[in-house]
């Protein structure tokens, strides 16, 4: 998606992630042909594969996390649009589309608080232990 917008290429390799996000989204607010075509491009390819999934599992909701959050406005259209035509069920119970409000976060604060699950259901190995001398 991001080489077809124009955002990377093999020649700047070393560019953050993130950065290039920041320009696919100025790109995308400024209604860039490229990026808004590539960007649909890529919604109709991740509805074809959600929809092979939900067929399978029928979940009613799909949540776009982390990158594709910032990306929602734009991918969403298609990806609806290839959610409903090709979930068996879509007609009478729509696949909903939702942005994740955690975007960029969740993966973190998803893993930060697995572990601090971990050491309230056992906080023992976590504890040090003082006696007195």
């Amino acid at each position: 998606m991001l080489r077809e917008a124009g955002v990377w290429d093999d020649r700047d390799p070393q560019r953050p992630p993130a950065a290039l996000l920041d320009e696919l989204v100025h790109l995308l607010a400024a209604e860039d042909p490229r990026a808004l075509g590539a960007v649909r491009s890529a919604g109709r390819s991740l509805g074809i594969a959600l929809s092979a999934v939900i067929n399978t599992v029928d979940v009613p909701a799909v949540v776009l996390g982390g990158s594709y959050a910032r990306l929602e406005p734009w991918l969403r259209p298609s990806l609806q649009d290839e959610l409903g035509s090709r979930v068996v069920s879509a007609a009478w119970a729509p696949v909903e589309v939702l942005r994740a409000t955690l975007g960029t976060e969740a993966a973190v604060r998803g893993a930060a608080g697995a572990a601090v699950r971990a050491i309230v259901a056992d906080p023992d190995p976590y504890v040090a232990t003082v006696l007195p001398g």
